[in-house]
């Protein structure tokens, strides 16, 4: 401030301000700015990893989903293969051959010989064995129905399911002469005694099973496992709970041309208590009156019509089979198309 002249004052200003500057000045402030534009460069290099990330991952799921339309392509590709294979087979098994001469002498013998059989048992119940089983049901051709039970009803296997489905089998060959249908139906039985061959090839787990063999042109000759496994699932009898002679009956009906199978059903248990309630009201009523009347008891005897009309009911009741249906508990018939129960 002191310096002399306008010049020596601006050179002295100038070193004052440089001094300040030098002085008051933050060193680190260099730094700091370093470090600004090393961080930002960082930044920009993580920014650019993660969309370079980000673009792969994209990538991968795109290509994971073409390689799963492809496979889907292909899956459906065997797929449609697969019902066009088994469309073939279904026009294939359309296209069976007419029979020859030489064919339709066989089913004609096939028929005879089932039919023989049929009327030779009491029952109506062929029982095969191995052989007969083997030409008569397995090999083609046939031109009838079979409905087949196998079973197991020696006494050392104590199957009671086994005896039970085969009284409601005798039942329905009782009751419908199915051999005599168009076309025929025949029954037969394949039990392991007679037959333990058949049980052996088919390796069955469990008894009894009841299957519907329909008539077929085919003169083929298959494996009897071959035949069983090929069978439709709708010739399969459930053979799960107990089968009445109405339910294998309604199981023909579904698989065959046959139609009204009528099975003769037992009279239910609420008519017999019906019935017993009944005459105990009617033998308490008389008891009543009799009581309340027995001072004139001894004037009803001059009356000889009242007890010949008893006497004609009672007559009638008994000539009708009453008394027979009593004691043999006689089943009901009919009750089906419309037709009255009896």
């Amino acid at each position: 401030f002191f310096a002399q002249g306008v010049t020596m004052r601006a050179v002295t200003a100038s070193y004052l301000l440089l001094l300040a500057v030098l002085l008051f000045a933050d060193p680190t402030s260099a730094k700091k700015v370093g470090q600004k534009s090393s961080g930002g460069v960082s930044r920009g290099a993580e920014k650019a990893k993660k969309r370079e990330a980000r673009y792969k991952r994209e990538m991968a799921a795109k290509k994971r989903r073409k390689e799963a339309r492809r496979a889907e392509k292909k899956l459906r590709a065997k797929e449609r293969i697969k019902e066009l294979k088994k469309e073939k087979k279904r026009k294939a098994a359309k296209r069976v051959k007419p029979l020859t001469a030489k064919g339709l002498k066989s089913v004609a013998a096939k028929l005879g010989y089932m039919t023989k059989l049929t009327e030779s048992n009491e029952n109506g119940i062929i029982n095969m064995n191995s052989h007969q089983y083997k030409k008569y049901v397995n090999d083609g051709p046939r031109g009838y129905y079979t409905l087949l039970v196998y079973t197991a009803l020696g006494e050392e296997f104590r199957c009671s399911i086994c005896h039970t489905m085969q009284n409601e089998i005798v039942k329905l060959t009782r009751a419908a002469n199915l051999s005599q249908m168009d076309p025929p139906i025949f029954v037969a039985s394949v039990d392991y005694e007679e037959a333990p061959e058949v049980f052996q090839e088919l390796r069955f787990r469990h008894v009894p099973i009841g299957i519907l063999v329909p008539p077929t042109n085919s003169t083929k000759k298959p494996r009897m496992a071959a035949f069983y496994q090929k069978l439709p699932q709708q010739f399969r009898l459930s053979s799960t709970g107990r089968l009445s002679a109405g339910d294998v009956a309604n199981f023909i009906q579904r698989n065959t041309p046959v139609e009204n199978i009528d099975i003769p059903q037992p009279m239910p248990k609420v008519y017999k208590y019906v019935g017993l309630l009944l005459a105990f009201a009617v033998v308490l009523y008389l008891g009543i009156t009799i009581f309340c009347c027995r001072g004139n008891v001894l004037k009803f005897r001059d009356y000889t019509m009242p007890y010949l009309l008893i006497t004609l009911m009672f007559y009638a009741w008994c000539a009708g089979a009453g008394m027979y249906n009593i004691i043999r508990s006689t089943q009901w018939h009919g009750g089906r198309a419309g037709k009255i129960e009896y």
